[in-house]
């Protein structure tokens, strides 16, 4: 799970509904744009179907306009809502896009911004050495810009990407707690919430595991009635991992919990190992029941599908 940087802010809700009332106010098309982006970016972590709306809205106008920074920034939106959709290879796709047209305008922070999406790609896609010679180079233009919030995003996705790895584990950990020190500073609540799940991680690490699912039922709590329905479902998902390692009775709740905050989000189309699972669950128990899951277990194939035919050409053919 990679998120992109956002400016220093107040609570996210309060924050789309203050832009949103600013957009018919906004006479200057790139000024108009480029809120367009930032709400597509708060919207990522809160209701993914929102986010591609948005970032949809500000590609369209861009290109009518030629207004490249709104292109780049709209295929970085595009791209992580892909991502949420399982559909990565578009978003790879959408990430080079960026990247070629933030290294253009020389855009400094944009090309940070999608250096680290190019390496969370190849994270996820099991490419270690791709992914840390992309953030090693996120991490080197990055340290240059003296901008907190960009600092700090690029911080916690360096820890992503290498606190697997035992030789850069100190650095990974460094990292970990200085993005969390900036999160703190500038009371950025997505970021402080985004940091403390792997905080939670490094307790589980250091056999501290009861300290870790009680800080994890904290922030999924918070993080749900904040609105924050990624980072709900992503901390629920640790408990899951966690509560199976350690033979913990409530898997089945913590996954419920997971495709309860999906559905909220709209981000079902991740769901499918605890769709199976609540499904072979309820099969047992009582048939009857199962049926729900089946019908999200089917929604989820149907979009696979629709990926084959219709995103390509969607989102690939950029105009001259």
């Amino acid at each position: 799970m990679l998120l992109r940087y956002l400016p220093e802010r107040p609570a996210q809700t309060a924050l789309i509904r203050q832009i949103k009332q600013q957009l018919p106010h906004t006479t200057d098309s790139a000024r108009f744009i480029d809120r367009l982006n930032i709400i597509s970016s708060l919207y990522l972590v809160t209701h993914l179907d929102s986010c591609l709306l948005y970032a949809e809205r500000a590609r369209d106008i861009s290109r009518r306009i030629h207004y490249q920074k709104g292109m780049a920034d709209a295929s970085v939106n595009l791209g992580a809502c892909f991502t949420f959709q399982n559909n990565s290879g578009v978003a790879h796709r959408l990430y080079l896009e960026a990247l070629s047209q933030y290294r253009t305008m020389g855009d400094s922070a944009g090309i940070c911004t999608a250096l680290y999406c190019i390496g969370g790609y190849y994270h996820y896609e099991g490419n270690r050495a791709q992914a840390q010679s992309y953030m090693e180079s996120a991490m080197g233009v990055g340290s240059r810009l003296l901008q907190d919030s960009i600092w700090s995003t690029m911080l916690a996705n360096y820890y992503i990407v290498f606190s697997g790895d035992s030789a850069k584990a100190d650095s990974a950990r460094w990292a970990l707690n200085k993005a969390r020190d900036i999160a703190i500073r500038y009371h950025d609540d997505r970021m402080i919430t985004y940091t403390g799940l792997f905080l939670a991680h490094e307790k589980v690490r250091d056999n501290k595991m009861s300290a870790a699912m009680e800080d994890l039922r904290q922030l999924t709590a918070h993080a749900g009635a904040a609105g924050m329905h990624y980072l709900d479902l992503y901390g629920n998902a640790q408990m899951v991992i966690y509560a199976g390692y350690a033979k913990l009775p409530d898997s089945i709740l913590y996954q419920q919990r997971m495709l309860d905050a999906a559905s909220t989000g709209g981000y079902r189309k991740l769901m499918i190992k605890p769709a199976i699972s609540l499904y072979e669950h309820y099969k047992r128990l009582d048939p009857a029941k199962a049926l729900p899951y089946a019908d999200i277990l089917q929604e989820i194939a149907s979009h696979q599908e629709s990926l084959r035919t219709r995103q390509e050409q969607d989102y690939m053919v950029f105009p001259a």
